[in-house]
């Protein structure tokens, strides 16, 4: 369903970001 795939891409993105802030660039 979309809406699980939304929420899955979310969460990636929320990880993804997460990791950018604590490993740095």
């Amino acid at each position: 369903q979309e809406a699980e795939y939304v929420r899955q891409f979310i969460i990636s993105r929320a990880i993804i970001d997460r990791d950018a802030a604590m490993g740095g660039m």
